[in-house]
């Protein structure tokens, strides 16, 4: 595993650091550096790994909340200050956190699923300071603690997920909904009870950040409201950012090849997560949460703007596809598609492309 892991990691920043170390100045559109300040500015392994939503989780842990960065949620930047709060120190972590994740996702499918979760299209961002690599370890353990029914360790991931970003509340709805198929098959009120008591525990971590919001800021969901606001992010019905996007398609807008390739893989993803009865539940859940809150700016680049980053980050994809690809072949194929497209991304981020 470590060698597959420091493999497909090489790949993807050797092609990335080659495209960014090609340019003479820093490869970033115009003002980048402006808008996001706390990106290094020299040509360094930190700069490829450090662009858009890594200055918010930094400056977070470097100066505390202001109104504007509350839709980044705490858990990760609190590990980036406890874990030496420097650029370097960040890009560790989220490395530390992949591997950790793998070695769960490993657990749950073997090699073949970690041999896919390595050859993502979003390698370059689980070593990226962005909080992908923690969501990422945190559902690889919870579905195998749920599996292995330790509902309480279970439980306290969730939570955890639910303080990393805003689909980590789907773990703690995948304990709610496992309680009550328990429930259904053995018709026993006593089968509810242990997940009632642990999604009573996941459910009390998850809301210090909404209290947090609460007590400085005047509202639990000041984080929804900025995201509305700045982020253009709305409840809709599941298929609209696909809708909106394939109209667009249709009508020739410049940015078509993008928007395809950006529904191919987040559907192709989707579709993984489905696979696996036992991981069903959990992977319809997030995977209808991730589609649901879509891009209503008709200005934007596209409706579904960051559905691979949050598609690919599901585990349990990666076990779905175990399941899909189970011939050599079939393997070798879809490891080199999906490798293809993370070099092409590493090599877009290199650029500071607004990918996600």
């Amino acid at each position: 595993m470590p060698a597959v892991f420091s493999a497909f990691t090489g790949y993807f920043l050797g092609s990335g650091y080659l495209v960014f170390n090609y340019h003479d100045e820093l490869p970033a559109p115009a003002g980048y550096y402006d808008e996001y300040p706390y990106s290094i500015e020299e040509k360094s392994l930190s700069n490829l790994l450090f662009f858009y939503d890594s200055s918010h989780y930094f400056s977070i842990a470097q100066e505390g909340y202001k109104r504007q960065t509350t839709p980044f949620y705490p858990l990760y930047p609190l590990l980036i200050k406890l874990s030496g709060n420097t650029i370097l120190s960040s890009i560790i972590l989220s490395n530390l956190l992949f591997g950790v994740g793998l070695l769960g996702l490993f657990k749950l499918g073997k090699e073949k699923a970690v041999l896919f979760a390595c050859a993502s299209p979003i390698g370059i961002v689980f070593s990226a300071v962005y909080s992908e690599s923690l969501f990422f370890c945190l559902s690889a353990w919870f579905l195998y603690y749920i599996r292995e029914r330790k509902l309480l360790v279970a439980g306290v991931l969730a939570g955890l997920g639910a303080l990393s970003r805003s689909p980590g509340w789907i773990l703690v709805a995948a304990i709610a909904v496992t309680g009550l198929t328990e429930y259904a098959e053995k018709r026993s009120s006593k089968a509810l009870l242990p997940y009632f008591r642990v999604i009573i525990i996941a459910v009390a971590i998850g809301l210090a950040y909404p209290l947090y919001q609460a007590v400085i800021f005047g509202s639990p969901l000041t984080n929804s409201i900025v995201a509305s606001e700045g982020f253009f992010r709305q409840l809709m019905p599941f298929w609209w950012g696909t809708y909106k996007d394939t109209l667009r398609v249709i009508n020739g807008d410049s940015s078509a090849l993008f928007i395809l390739l950006n529904l191919a893989i987040g559907w192709t993803w989707i579709a993984g997560a489905l696979k696996i009865p036992k991981y069903r539940i959990s992977g319809l859940l997030y995977s209808l949460f991730i589609l649901s809150f879509p891009i209503v700016n008709p200005n934007y680049m596209f409706a579904t703007h960051s559905l691979v980053r949050y598609a690919c980050a599901w585990p349990g994809a990666y076990l779905g596809f175990g399941e899909i690809f189970q011939t050599k072949t079939g393997t070798i194929i879809f490891v080199v598609f999906s490798a293809a497209i993370g070099i092409l991304v590493s090599m877009l981020i290199s650029m500071k492309a607004f990918l996600f």
